[in-house]
């Protein structure tokens, strides 16, 4: 009986105080160039390298009404990915395909918030942007 209290203890210590068993995260940053613009290009550094399954950005509005919105660049791995640890927005990534019948990405709108979501097996990472207003 001891040992199951005691077996029982480090199992709670290890799920509460532990992050053996919280999927990785992956920390994105936006690298916006003073010069940019445009529909593609915007660059995106991760903070390791990854072998990523699956890219997608939506708009922030479209999620804040409707959870199963259609993304305006969607990524899924097709083959061997090989590891990455930056990407730029709209440009082929390395053994992955478009997810849906639409090869390439919509052109982002001019002042308009998005939210990137990543995907390298278990590890998981989001950021929120904000694209520079139309000049």
């Amino acid at each position: 009986m001891f040992t199951g209290a005691v077996l029982l203890l480090a199992f709670v210590y290890a799920y509460f105080f532990t992050d053996w068993f919280k999927p990785p995260h992956i920390q994105i940053s936006a690298q916006p160039r003073p010069n940019w613009s445009g529909p593609a290009g915007l660059p995106f550094r991760l903070d390791g390298k990854y072998r990523l399954t699956e890219v997608k950005v939506v708009p922030l509005y479209a999620l804040e009404t409707n959870k199963s919105c259609s993304p305006v660049w969607h990524m899924v791995k097709s083959s061997n990915v090989t590891t990455t640890a930056y990407f730029f927005y709209g440009a082929p990534i390395e053994g992955m395909k478009a997810a849906s019948d639409k090869p390439a990405a919509d052109p982002l709108e001019p002042d308009t918030a998005y939210r990137l979501s990543v995907e390298a097996g278990r590890a998981r990472g989001e950021l929120d942007f904000h694209t520079p207003p139309e000049q």
